[in-house]
């Protein structure tokens, strides 16, 4: 699914009125498909008590046209005018065709909570697509008393308050239980603070061809599981190791043993062919003890903290004969090993992926990630997001995908709805994925994936949106059955093969 931000969707209008389909059309589908998703949420509009909040815009005038809709269904409609003074002519001509009907309009100054105490659903029609910057005014008042409100609350195409691009949600945005997004899903949909804001998100047709959606198609696009059918095949019969890659996880330090074995786990579990797994000789034993017995585990030269500057000529020369190289987990801080560090990103000739301490490291010298000649991978959440040099002042996608070119690599934007994006321009949001995750070692797990499937041969950003869909599925899948609480990472690992399944299947 692609998700469409403010240009490409009036883009694709503006196409649709060329080819002869009246912009009064579209609206009038667009509040039919509004009707419809609340007649549908409250089991038949009949009898049932409806107020619409509408703006000036062409979103208020959605909203008149489904109050319309919904009172010729037998449903009591107030619709409440939050724009007040001069309408758009569209909005002006629904709201006249209401009232004609016998519909009752209200000025919001004549709306009282107890109004809303008996409504069986809101409407929120105030502002969509071209929304931008702050509540304020009679919309600040409406949306707290949208938010208020007992009623459930559906949407149109997006919640008043949030921005379509940039998924920024304004102080009060209303909080919609059902979104209706008119023709296509908008990023404010799918990425964080706005996803919070959206409730559950329908995609209504409002009647623009396939033709011209493929023609004016943005680079934004969600992960779903369409998606990882087309990369992820069935292996096939005659297949042995070597054809599924050789991974170099480089990590661990005192203090820190967990985190590179379960990145350990997650690329095992992923399908990697071998996984060799370095460490520092100083907590050698407990990494060699706690990681999975199919990983070929190496002692390295160490401190007595961490890697020393010895083991930098042993990582490069079984980097060599690798895949992909993964460099961060429970990597831990020190001069000597911030140096190894920096002189495997330099020396390394596979597809690297940067995490955790890894990212450290390398954010007082990022230039070095440009002058690579291989793919690089970099994972970060926010904080180590920021060390890189990433702003998220515009949003999570603007962010990434500025950071993205700035250092010539892939980055991962970690969190809920993970954003990935690439120097040339794709970006993708994560659709998977639930609240039990959120604690350390998740990334960990996340990191070993992402880099099997680059050993595997996957190509870069596919590896990463594969992995972070997987890794997400493996999340949901634990949640369902041990809950959010008590999840933790190593159980994500072990869900991984059943996230994988589907796909492995020659059925």
């Amino acid at each position: 699914m692609r998700l469409c931000d403010r240009e490409t969707v009036e883009k694709r209008e503006q196409a649709a009125m060329a080819l002869g389909v009246e912009e009064p059309e579209l609206m009038r589908r667009a509040s039919e498909a509004l009707a419809n998703a609340v007649d549908e949420l409250l089991g038949g509009a009949s009898g049932r008590r409806v107020v619409v909040f509408c703006g000036r815009g062409k979103n208020g005038g959605d909203g008149y046209g489904a109050a319309q809709f919904l009172r010729m269904r037998g449903a009591t409609v107030t619709a409440v005018d939050v724009g007040g003074g001069d309408t758009a002519p569209l909005c002006h001509l629904m709201r006249e065709q209401f009232e004609a009907s016998g519909g009752d309009v209200r000025a919001f100054s004549d709306i009282d909570d107890a109004m809303l105490r008996d409504a069986d659903a809101i409407v929120d029609a105030i502002f969509g697509i071209g929304f931008h910057g702050e509540l304020s005014g009679r919309a600040l008042d409406a949306a707290k008393m949208i938010n208020d409100a007992p009623a459930k609350v559906i949407s149109a195409d997006l919640p008043s308050g949030t921005e379509c691009d940039s998924a920024l949600a304004a102080t009060g945005a209303v909080r919609a239980d059902l979104t209706v997004a008119f023709g296509c899903a908008k990023p404010a949909h799918f990425v964080q603070p706005a996803k919070s804001h959206s409730g559950r998100v329908i995609v209504a047709d409002i009647g623009i061809s396939g033709e011209i959606e493929a023609k004016f198609c943005p680079s934004t696009r969600l992960i779903d599981e369409h998606f990882v059918a087309e990369r992820l095949k069935p292996r096939r019969r005659d297949s042995h190791k070597g054809d599924y890659g050789k991974l170099l996880i480089v990590g661990g330090s005192m203090g820190y043993t967990g985190a590179p074995c379960l990145a350990t786990d997650g690329a095992l579990r992923s399908g990697v062919g071998i996984a060799f797994l370095a460490a520092p000789e100083c907590v050698y034993p407990i990494v060699a003890t706690a990681a999975a017995r199919e990983a070929v585990c190496l002692p390295m030269p160490s401190t007595d903290r961490g890697y020393s500057k010895k083991a930098l000529e042993p990582l490069v020369e079984r980097m060599r004969s690798c895949d992909a190289l993964l460099l961060g987990p429970g990597l831990g801080r020190s001069e000597e090993s911030d140096r190894v560090a920096l002189e495997l990103i330099r020396r390394a000739e596979c597809p690297l992926i940067l995490d955790a301490d890894g990212i450290n490291a390398v954010s007082e010298n990022i230039d070095i990630l440009r002058e690579r000649s291989a793919p690089t991978v970099v994972t970060p959440h926010d904080v180590e997001f920021k060390r890189l040099g990433g702003e998220l002042g515009g949003g999570r996608i603007a962010g990434a995908a500025a950071l993205a070119e700035r250092l010539g690599a892939v980055v991962v934007l970690k969190g809920n709805s993970t954003v990935a994006a690439d120097p040339d321009g794709r970006v993708a949001v994560n659709s998977t994925g639930n609240p039990g995750m959120a604690t350390g070692g998740s990334g960990d797990v996340l990191a070993g994936v992402i880099a099997s499937l680059a050993a595997q041969g996957m190509e870069p950003f596919d590896a990463v949106a594969v992995g972070v869909w997987l890794h997400g599925r493996a999340g949901d899948i634990a949640a369902a059955e041990l809950g959010e609480y008590g999840m933790l990472p190593s159980d994500l690992a072990g869900r991984l093969p059943y996230a994988m399944r589907p796909f492995g299947s020659r059925d």
